[in-house]
């Protein structure tokens, strides 16, 4: 959960940093490694810009290309989505053949925004249907408060933790719980990719 809860936010910082890269780059004129230093400077998430100095750092000592290809690599498996691995292919093309990559960052960068507005406007049709699976977390200790009224405590009790049916029923109701929470949590927010 916590992989996936990075890699999502990771998916959405990549908005901010394509845009401020793909400035850089303009500045540079097409100089990668000295956008990638600017754009560093610039950034909010601390995960891509290690992932940037880490480039940055290959790009000045490797011998063989496959040691850049290898930090791409890294970057690409941090967010895993298809836009880190087009930027993580972008960033490999200016570095390694020093080509002029700016309309593609360009490309890159209106997408991954188209993207983010189409989602924003799917979560909010959606979050609704999210909230809902969080309402049987306070009805079922409601309904046993209700049993409690009703039927006693010593009645609800034995009920509930005194015979094999109300054990049974009991751990099933709690499971199915746990597991809607669960999945509440893990579609919360939809990765940043198309």
């Amino acid at each position: 959960m916590k992989l996936r809860s990075q890699q999502i936010q990771s998916g959405y910082d990549l908005a901010e940093t394509i845009g401020i890269l793909t400035s850089k780059y303009k500045v540079t004129r097409g100089n990668m490694r000295v956008a990638l230093q600017l754009a560093c400077q610039e950034m909010s998430s601390s995960a891509i810009r290690s992932h940037f100095m880490n480039l940055i750092r290959e790009e000045l000592n490797y011998v063989d290309s496959r040691e850049m290809e290898k930090a791409v690599e890294e970057f690409i498996y941090s967010i895993q989505t298809s836009f880190a691995k087009q930027l993580g292919l972008t960033m490999l093309k200016g570095l390694l053949r020093n080509e002029n990559v700016e309309s593609t960052l360009m490309a890159i960068d209106k997408n991954i925004h188209k993207q983010i507005d189409m989602l924003r406007d799917e979560g909010d049709s959606s979050s609704e249907v999210l909230q809902l699976s969080w309402l049987h977390v306070l009805l079922f200790p409601l309904l046993l408060i209700m049993m409690v009224i009703f039927m006693g405590y010593t009645s609800t009790v034995h009920y509930q933790l005194g015979t094999e049916q109300g054990r049974f029923w009991l751990t099933v109701t709690v499971c199915f719980i746990i597991g809607s929470l669960l999945l509440a949590t893990w579609f919360r927010r939809p990765p940043n990719d198309y």
